[in-house]
């Protein structure tokens, strides 16, 4: 959609001198147009044209009126239809203006005039008016607002004839559109609907904020209610297209925007005190300027940044009125931004001569001219954490481009705290705190403000300071927690924890104020240090990239120790196995003995010194990416005297069964699984008949059996841990179950094959 139908109020009338009906420049930018009537003249919306200039609507004493302006501001042509108001108007496809209104009798109509001032087409349809007009992508035009007491949209081609009428809620409710946008599955379209309540024994309607999404043919993909706060009224006037949603703005039932996301639910909504909002753009900088009414009926702008946390306003109360002129009743109806984050608005001001009423009014504003500007602040950040009994220094620094003489006015949970540059707060013991400085210059006002949470126990500060890591595999990271502020510094415990977003396997690495971790495996990972004291704790989490040409490898153990002749598998799993890119080379000592994704190598005794070492390695390569995992394989003398089995009072026997570990996981053709049977007699008597490894799909069907009865590697009865080969070649990938028996004890653990 193209344009915005955003209802705004007045805007400094003292600062118009004396003017005429021929909207000569006043300051440069403010434009009076006069009618010629001697009752109130305005303009309803303002649209900004490709060739740089503009278009505005409204009505003078009861007559539609349109005017097309040239890009300073100066006026074109006018042209006045019979009696009505236009209420919105866009530039279409071609350069004609398109508006829509309330003619004759107050009926639903749509206006087309082309780049002379020329009526093409008007039409009406049945009592009621028209809010919003927007031209689509392909051509053709859509109008909504109120039909016979029902919300309207109809869809008209360019000629102006009908290709369907949709008509929407219950009339008993009153329900209505104010402003639509286009998305690229339809038009989004909001307003005002209602509902019947029971008030004092008698039903009553109350409004309800209303926002609609139909398709291109009219029919309806989702309806969202919004009610007003403690069931007041609610009510959207304006709406406009955001990164993530919509941005609205009504009566919900006080001045506040509302954010929603695509679905039409809601994700924030924020209030600025009481009042009407009328009016929403915005800036490049994604936050917005609300406009409308504020709690004494006067004019009020709200800027905010782009989470719709207010920065300043402004209240024109004060300059309303002049001794020779009536006061502004309504003023600026419409709002746009423009490049530069200049502002443009049209509405009424009051003419010089008081018994000639209102003249239309458009302004080009720049707000930087006029409110002060924050350009300095410590704290930095806005939201601190202190202890309880902590002083805190603030201070702001402020400027106006006009170097105007700024007011600061300083307030701790609503009370005033001083009037200067700089402020000294303690914060007692107890909850958030909220402290704003405003600099003001007449009345325009720009505002900071800090959020402060007061805990006994706190991360101060951390090492690395950013949260969010990308590195290369095979990296060491030093990690830290370097300030920890407690009441009690006494009795801290430390605990940091390793979790691989890939399979959410967690690793306790480390119990101290700082640790050390190396990242062997490519992928996401998060890393959580936490201190804590009985029930205080604090954490901080850091999100870590780890990059490479490998995902993962196997085995996971990069110094291994084997007994003679012994065969096993070495494998890698690429990082994008999708690739075209891929090569694959494996060496043992040098030589080449693979280029696949995988090797079985065999390690045979030949050392004369007691031991025999093997340096194998995988080379993998993906375009200009590379990676290298390196192990080193030590091969046990055979003619050496075994180890002794170890004792029930070594104190470092297993005293349970259970699964130990599964490596690698994820697997690509083969994974060990290692568990342990606990030593001593009784068990370990009943262990051949305890122990069964089995491995099921996820509906429960055993696809494979690796040890029933007895366990490898030594008699069942000496006890001890046990390592089995998981052979899923033959499998397809997926998730798998491996489920440990004994005799009443089960265990299972989650493996995912992969290819």
């Amino acid at each position: 959609m193209k344009h915005f139908i955003l209802l705004f109020l007045t805007l400094l009338a003292v600062y118009l001198p004396q003017s005429n009906s021929n909207a000569q420049p006043i300051d440069n930018d403010w434009r009076l147009f006069d009618a010629g009537h001697t009752e109130y003249e305005y303009f309803n919306d303002v649209y900004a044209c490709s060739d740089g200039g503009y278009y505005a609507c409204g009505m003078a004493f009861g007559e539609k009126w349109l005017i097309s302006l040239n890009p300073e501001g100066a006026e074109r042509w006018r042209c006045f239809g019979d009696s009505g108001s236009l209420t919105s108007v866009i530039e279409s496809d071609n350069g004609d203006a398109v508006c829509g209104g309330s003619f004759a009798n107050r009926e639903f109509s749509v206006f087309r005039a082309n780049r002379r001032g020329e009526i093409v087409w008007q039409i009406s349809y049945g009592i009621g008016e028209c809010w919003p007009v927007i031209e689509l992508k392909e051509g053709d035009f859509i109008a909504a607002g109120r039909i016979n007491h029902r919300g309207a949209v109809i869809r008209l081609n360019d000629d102006g004839d009908l290709i369907w009428m949709r008509q929407l809620g219950d009339s008993v409710n009153y329900p209505v559109f104010f402003a639509c946008r286009e998305t690229e599955e339809g038009v989004v379209l909001a307003g005002r609907n209602g509902r019947m309540v029971e008030i004092g024994g008698r039903e009553r309607n109350v409004s309800t904020a209303w926002l609609l999404k139909i398709n291109f043919d009219g029919d309806i993909i989702w309806d969202r209610r919004f009610e007003g706060e403690d069931g007041g009224r609610a009510d959207f006037m304006s709406i406009i297209s955001i990164p993530n949603g919509f941005a609205m703005v009504g009566h919900m039932p006080d001045f506040g925007l509302s954010l929603v996301n695509r679905q039409g639910q809601l994700m924030s909504r924020t209030g600025y005190g009481e009042g009407y909002a009328r009016g929403v753009a915005q800036f490049r900088d994604g936050g917005y300027i609300v406009t409308g009414y504020g709690d004494d009926s006067f004019p009020l702008a709200v800027r905010t940044n782009d989470e719709g946390e207010e920065l300043w306003r402004t209240n024109f109360s004060d300059r309303i009125r002049e001794p020779d002129w009536h006061p502004i009743v309504y003023a600026v109806r419409s709002v746009l931004v423009l490049e530069g984050e200049r502002i443009i608005m049209c509405g009424s001001a009051p003419h010089p001569d008081p018994v000639r009423g209102n003249d239309a009014l458009v302004v080009f504003y720049e707000p930087g001219n006029l409110a002060p500007q924050i350009f300095y602040h410590i704290p930095e950040d806005t939201i601190l954490t202190r202890l309880p009994g902590d002083s805190v220094r603030f201070i702001v620094r402020a400027r106006t481009r006009e170097g105007e003489e700024l007011h600061y006015s300083w307030h701790f949970n609503g009370r005033g705290a001083g009037n200067d540059t700089t402020a000294y707060i303690g914060f007692p013991a107890g909850g958030d705190s909220v402290v704003t400085c405003t600099a003001s210059a007449q009345f325009w006002a720009a505002q900071v403000k800090w959020l402060v949470r007061l805990r006994e126990l706190f991360i101060a500060s951390h090492t690395p300071d950013t949260l969010s890591l990308t590195i290369r595999r095979g990296s060491t990271v030093e990690f830290g927690l370097d300030s920890v502020a407690a009441l009690d510094e006494e009795g801290l415990n430390y605990e940091w924890t390793l979790t691989d977003l890939y399979n959410f396997e967690r690793e306790n690495v480390g119990s101290d104020i700082r640790t050390t971790v190396e990242f062997l495996r490519s992928g996401g990972f998060q890393l959580q240090g936490a201190v804590y004291r009985g029930d205080l704790s604090d954490n901080v989490i850091w999100d870590i990239a780890v990059r490479s040409a490998i995902l993962d490898f196997w085995p996971r153990e990069l110094n291994l120790s084997v007994p003679p002749d012994s065969s096993g598998e070495f494998g890698v799993i690429p990082f994008n196995p999708e690739s075209d890119s891929l090569i694959y080379r494996w060496e043992v000592d040098g030589d080449s003995v693979g280029s696949d994704s995988t090797v079985a190598l065999r390690f045979a005794w030949n050392g004369q010194a007691g031991r025999s070492t093997y340096a194998v390695s995988a080379i993998v390569m993906d375009g200009a990416e590379g990676d290298t995992v390196r192990w080193e394989v030590t091969v046990l003398d055979p003619n050496a005297t075994p180890p002794t089995p170890p004792s029930i009072e070594g104190g470092e026997n297993p005293t349970t069964f259970g699964i130990t570990s599964v490596s690698p996981n994820p697997f690509n053709n083969s994974t060990t699984i290692r568990f342990t049977v606990p030593f001593g007699s009784e068990s370990a008597q009943s262990a051949k008949s305890a122990v069964r490894l089995t491995v099921h799909d996820l509906t429960g069907r055993e696809v494979a059996r690796l040890v029933d009865d007895r366990a490898q590697q030594s008699p069942p009865s000496r006890g001890g841990p046990y390592a089995v080969m998981f052979d899923g070649r033959e499998l397809p990938a997926g998730v798998y179950l491996v489920r440990l028996d004994s005799r009443g004890f089960r265990q299972t653990v989650k493996v995912v094959l992969v290819r």
